[in-house]
């Protein structure tokens, strides 16, 4: 993607719409008390818009851009930027993998997406990029990374990013809606059990988790009808009091008895 030099826009005039990510208010409140005081020191990126009504389209910076506003800024610095489709989904993924308040879910999604951005930008790649006999003797050609640039911006290895788009690629789209804020949303592990489940079963799961507020594998045991029956707390104190009157004496029995009478 071509960036030009830096301008003053409106913000009136970005629009910001399709993103993967909305902003996170804490991080724009922290923002915006950085910003009051050391100034802006990363411009958004933004676009010639083509199909909103505004001059601009955000790429770049969000929680920027809402931390500006937010201090009544009306015009803000920012890299104007051209490029395909691909090249701004592709700069606006690598952005929010770089953040370090990602969950693990997001982080997963993001890294599959970007997956299958350079998928499609380079087919021939979709099977790996090697025959069956180089794969067997372990002579895979050289390709370029589709997550070089990311493990450079984030500090995570390709290999883990690898991971996660593994599973981000078979997390139910509908399932991570429900599961956004609870604990599954930042357990790796959880995840990776979550995609061993067919669409329809992870959506099942996840309102599960979201609606009792349970774990994942309590999910489970619910969707598979292993869960233990919830105990009635007026039974267990009946079954133990029965249990306590079977062992009492005769003289016990009749003390208690005439007390009640």
């Amino acid at each position: 993607m071509n960036r030009r030099e830096t301008i003053e826009a409106p913000i009136a005039s970005i629009a910001v719409v399709d993103r993967l990510r909305q902003p996170d208010p804490r991080a724009v409140a922290a923002l915006q008390a950085d910003i009051a005081e050391r100034g802006l020191r990363q411009p958004n990126e933004i676009a010639a818009s083509t199909t909103t009504d505004t001059s601009w389209r955000l790429i770049s910076g969000a929680h920027r851009l809402a931390a500006c506003a937010a201090l009544g800024w009306t015009m803000v610095p920012a890299f104007e930027v051209q490029g395909t489709a691909d090249d701004m989904l592709r700069d606006e993924l690598l952005e929010n993998l770089a953040r370090s308040e990602l969950s693990q879910m997001e982080r997963a999604i993001f890294a599959s997406e970007l997956r299958d951005l350079w998928h499609r930008a380079h087919p021939e790649t979709r099977s790996g990029g090697a025959s069956p006999s180089e794969k067997k003797d372990g002579n895979f050609p050289s390709l370029p990374s589709w997550f070089a640039a990311a493990a450079e911006r984030t500090g995570w290895s390709e290999a883990t990013l690898q991971k996660s788009a593994t599973i981000g690629a078979r997390i139910d789209r509908g399932a991570a809606a429900l599961l956004r804020g609870t604990a599954v949303e930042h357990s790796h592990t959880d995840l990776a059990l979550l995609v061993r489940s067919v669409p329809t079963a992870q959506v099942r799961l996840a309102s599960i988790v979201r609606e009792r507020g349970a774990t994942l594998r309590a999910a489970q045991q619910v969707l598979d009808g292993t869960a233990a029956s919830p105990i009635d707390p007026d039974r267990a104190l009946l079954a133990q009091f029965e249990k306590l009157w079977g062992r009492a004496s005769a003289a016990v029995t009749r003390a208690w008895t005439a007390t009640r009478s």
